[in-house]
């Protein structure tokens, strides 16, 4: 954090591995750096008595507390001193460092320009100025206009009262893209899946990735068991949802009430009594763990001749979801114990195949299953005894 930097100088030279790891960027630059340094070993008077050490005192106390629970220091104040509590990112006691470090250069600067002979003091001043405005330099900052009275924001204003998603669903490294629809709520105030803040619920990237399979029935399932009524989906931002959007036609738990451009406005309404809106809506959401490839945590061990797929699992239960299935349509899992259940299809609900899996081993060779062929979609819900 004391070495990241975005300035174009150091960004561009040796600072961008420090900046693209640490929470936040406290580097003073070198020509502070150095002008503190000097401040610290001259013995020239060059600032009350006792005001180095008093600044020495703060940069110390703001790099351990900066480190947060790294270090004891951190919880013992936590708990003495209550206001600490009210504290969201410790790294921020890092901005006692700097300043300690900015003060004491400018000390340092005075002690340099007590040596340099009087006709030279204001060029040398000047011209360290410069360098470190130059060192510092992040510009040139590009501002773009952003249009967030979309008129799809509008219709929902005036539809019913009811919770509402907004896809594309922003997480990971781009959860700060969600501040959009914070903006854009303004316009509408309805309660929101995806806002932005600096905390975020701790099942909220679960969440998110199941919702981004938007409109496949496990999606739309986890929307309604959140109480969501409406979802407002930005065609554009979502380059291969529109063709799943198209095989939503003649479903009746979605409904388009609006649609201006790329913007899209659904409603959710309940599900058609079949068999896998029975499965769907008794699944436990907070024991399940999304998974979209394989690999040693995922039950997932591959698949063949088949659109995209994901799953939802618990060591008790594995459900997959599967689009655009083929006669030659395969998927193999690694399951913790054995377990049996059934496959629907997810466009009618009906239940198309029964099927039993033997627990697999990590070294062992995966369980394949034959899928029914040419299905827009399929869900496996197996479940053990």
């Amino acid at each position: 954090m004391y070495l990241s930097s975005a300035t174009h100088v150091h960004y561009r030279t040796w600072g961008q591995p420090f900046f693209e790891r640490a929470p936040a960027s406290f580097f003073p630059g070198a020509v502070a750096a150095t002008l503190a340094v000097a401040a610290l070993v001259t013995r020239r008077r060059v600032a009350a008595t006792g005001a180095r050490a008093t600044l020495v005192a703060i940069g110390v106390i703001g790099v351990v507390m900066s480190l947060g629970t790294l270090t004891p220091i951190y919880a013992a104040v936590y708990h003495l001193v209550p206001p600490v509590q009210s504290l969201r990112a410790p790294d921020r006691f890092g901005m006692l460092a700097f300043f300690a470090i900015v003060a004491l250069a400018g000390f340092g600067l005075s002690a340099l320009l007590q040596r340099v002979s009087p006709t030279r003091r204001v060029a040398v001043g000047l011209g360290l100025l410069t360098l470190a405005t130059v060192e510092s330099y992040h510009g040139p900052i590009r501002y773009l206009p952003v249009e967030w009275q979309l008129p799809i924001y509008r219709v929902l204003a005036e539809v019913d009262s009811g919770p509402v998603v907004k896809l594309p669903i922003h997480r990971g490294a781009r959860f700060q893209r969600n501040a959009f629809y914070l903006l854009a709520s303004t316009v509408h105030w309805r309660p929101m899946v995806n806002g932005f803040g600096n905390s975020r619920p701790p099942d909220f990237e679960e969440t998110a990735a199941v919702i981004s399979r938007f409109p496949s029935l496990p999606a739309v399932a986890r929307l309604r068991a959140l109480g969501v009524q409406y979802v407002v989906v930005h065609t554009a931002s979502i380059p291969d949802i529109r063709g799943r959007l198209a095989q939503t036609t003649g479903r009746s738990d979605l409904a388009l009430i609006a649609q201006d451009g790329s913007d899209r406005l659904y409603r959710i309404n309940a599900p058609r009594d079949t068999p896998v809106a029975a499965a769907l809506g008794s699944l436990t959401w907070s024991e399940l763990t999304y998974v979209e490839q394989p690999g040693r945590r995922s039950y997932l061990a591959g698949w063949e001749d088949v659109g995209q797929v994901f799953g939802l699992q618990r060591p008790e239960q594995m459900l997959v979801h599967v689009e655009e299935t083929t006669s030659e349509s395969t998927l193999t899992l690694r399951l913790p114990t054995a377990m049996r259940g059934r496959i629907y299809d997810a466009t009618t609900g009906v239940v198309v195949g029964e099927v039993t899996v033997e627990a697999g081993d990590i070294t062992g060779p995966p369980v394949p299953i034959a899928l029914p062929p040419n299905r827009q979609a399929v869900i496996l819900d197996l479940r053990a005894d």
